[in-house]
């Protein structure tokens, strides 16, 4: 956790739970009974509301208990839970990026209109992860050459990539994919949906990164104190371009898996997982000012998500009354997060 000095900008501090207890900017760690300690405490958040919420939803939804909700909740999550790893890594640096549900409309259109020229599969995929690398840069580049804040930057690109999703499919949906993407969308494998095992293995390719390598350590490093962090030598331009880029790339990794599952692109995909992937990063225990947070939170923040989401619709809840109700848990999960802050 960071001290108030920190906060101040007085010691180069950086690392969290995620990053495997407190260390310099530099990487070396500096691991004490405290920081183990609060690590359980963050990792086990998210998971002590999750259990609450399963319990009630099993006394009082029906058939909430049964395997094929279950496949269904987690398809639903699989995607929410590649946008709150991208997500993630941005909120760890103290960004945000606003622009995901736009890349992932962007991304998927890209992908049918170019499978709709005849070319291979794998050409098509590329051409859509492209775009969406291209579009995180885009905001990596902004913030950091422009000065212009993380929120300004990606409210902008997210009307960009918004309107170039819609141009580019003529306002239509576009419904030629591979049927490789369907597969990826809609099938399962070894009792889980095939985009749950490739959310799975995006989440620990991003824990290691996060956990073993310089990139990972200097984000968080730079999340706590940009300005110490520059001083320590730490390439805070690049690695914050680095990790935009990142979040573009696995907006299009959500995007594919996006429209394989509903047969069919358009440029209105993704509309409010921005918000989605925001709250679920914070329900996961990522601090919201930057600093401190993991992808393994993120995770469960999405399940808890998905569930509450699976519940409501169980009960029959109206979708009016569920917008109100994601509205006041974001609001009531940042409150506890400044509270947590004020108290550390």
């Amino acid at each position: 956790m960071k001290s108030p000095d920190t906060a101040r900008g007085a010691v180069p501090q950086a690392d969290t739970s995620a990053a495997g207890g407190v260390s310099s900017p530099t990487g070396s760690p500096r691991r004490g009974p405290g920081s183990r300690v609060m690590r359980i405490v963050n990792s086990l958040g998210a998971m002590m509301a999750l259990v609450p919420i399963l319990v009630v939803l099993s006394l009082t939804a029906p058939n909430f208990l049964t395997v094929g909700n279950f496949t269904n909740v987690a398809r639903q999550s699989a995607m929410l839970a590649i946008v709150a790893t991208g997500q993630t890594l941005v909120i760890i640096m103290a960004g945000i990026d606003l622009s995901v549900g736009a890349v992932i409309a962007f991304s998927a259109v890209t992908l049918a209109v170019v499978n709709s020229l005849g070319v291979p599969p794998i050409v098509s995929v590329a051409s859509a992860l492209l775009v969406a690398g291209l579009a995180g840069m885009a905001n990596g580049l902004i913030v950091v050459k422009a000065r212009i804040p993380p929120f300004i930057t990606t409210l902008g690109t997210l009307s960009i990539a918004r309107g170039l999703a819609l141009m580019l499919s003529r306002g239509m949906t576009v419904g030629d994919l591979p049927d490789s993407i369907i597969w990826l969308g809609n099938r399962t494998l070894l009792g889980l949906p095939a985009s749950a095992w490739l959310a799975l293995i995006i989440v620990v390719l991003a824990l290691i990164m996060l956990r073993r390598t310089a990139l990972g350590r200097g984000a968080y490093a730079i999340g706590g104190n940009a300005s110490a962090a520059r001083l320590a030598g730490i390439p805070v331009d690049r690695y914050m371009i680095t990790m935009y880029t990142l979040a573009g790339l696995l907006s299009g990794v959500a995007g594919i898996i996006l429209a394989g599952r509903i047969y069919s692109a358009s440029g209105l995909m993704g509309a409010g997982l921005e918000l989605k992937s925001i709250a679920a990063t914070v329900i996961g225990g990522t601090s919201i000012f930057g600093g401190e947070g993991g992808v393994i939170g993120s995770l469960i923040g999405a399940l808890t998500l998905g569930f509450i989401w699976n519940g409501l619709n169980l009960l029959n809840v109206s979708a009016f009354l569920q917008e109100f109700f994601f509205g006041f848990l974001v609001l009531i999960v940042v409150f506890l997060n400044q509270l947590r802050r004020r108290g550390t």
